[in-house]
């Protein structure tokens, strides 16, 4: 029993059934993003960026400037990759959703102003 309680909590923290329902200073707020080709609003490796899903559900504003690019992981997370084959460098859509958990988290735990 403890232990799918703990998968639950882990599956609850982890994967938000709504991100409507978050209340948080950021709400509104312009947000500038610095980045590669990952970040780079004319890569076609996804349709959806990860500042695209913080702008959706956090309600941000975002301003975009991005230059260059990354490289491969372990073979195991070329899913997250727009081909397997011939290009890793750009996360897919799958890819740049799981970045923006990371950032939407650490993000939330942030002041939105550091008066």
């Amino acid at each position: 029993m403890k232990r799918i309680l703990t998968i639950l909590f882990l599956t609850v923290l982890l994967f938000p059934m709504s991100t409507q329902n978050i209340k948080h200073s950021w709400q509104g707020k312009k947000v500038g993003y610095l980045g590669d080709s990952v970040t780079d609003p004319l890569n076609d490796g996804s349709k959806l960026k990860y500042w695209n899903f913080l702008r959706d559900w956090l309600k941000i504003e975002p301003y975009v400037y991005a230059v260059s690019g990354l490289y491969p992981l372990m073979d195991e997370f070329t899913q997250y990759f727009k081909n397997a084959d011939n290009d890793r460098l750009h996360p897919n859509d799958e890819g740049h959703k799981r970045l923006v958990y990371t950032l939407m988290y650490q993000l939330l735990t942030l002041p939105c102003d550091f008066e």
